[in-house]
């Protein structure tokens, strides 16, 4: 069997200060983690599924030190994120891999949040980021979790 764990992948970066997702090119296998650090502008991560067959990768520690007030939410996974983002898949062996789901579909179950006062909170499909509902976070957190339709 040939080992591809080492290979270049593509990958899909959100990042909800600039209210952009666009693909990138990263290491693949499992000695990427200065990679993703980079990209994601962070020293710890973690992850979150998205789909059946993709994670998010974030960084572990984006509420600590200065205020945050841009995230991003994915649908399926209730809290907002802090930072950006990178999407991958995974193979049967746990790597990471170019991921399932077409950029299009990460926009489609993607938003692009905003902390704008204590409150309130701003949100946008990353499809649409120019349509913004202002919302309380029990708001938003119902939308990415699937309870309540975002129009």
């Amino acid at each position: 069997m040939e080992d591809n764990t080492q290979r270049a992948i593509r990958a899909y970066l959100i990042n909800p200060s600039t209210l952009t997702i666009e693909p990138v090119q990263m290491q693949g296998g499992k000695d990427h983690l200065a990679d993703l650090q980079a990209l994601i502008g962070c020293r710890t991560i973690t992850s979150t599924p998205l789909g059946d067959h993709d994670v998010v990768y974030c960084d572990d520690e984006g509420l600590l030190g200065d205020p945050v007030f841009q995230f991003f939410g994915v649908k399926g996974n209730p809290d907002p994120i802090a930072g950006r983002g990178v999407v991958v898949g995974v193979d049967a062996e746990g790597y990471d891999t170019d991921p399932r789901m077409s950029l299009d579909e990460v926009k489609a179950t993607t938003f692009f949040i905003e902390r704008l006062f204590p409150r309130l909170w701003g949100m946008s499909p990353a499809n649409h980021p120019q349509r913004t509902e202002i919302a309380t976070l029990d708001h938003v957190q119902a939308c990415l979790a699937g309870e309540v339709c975002h129009g």
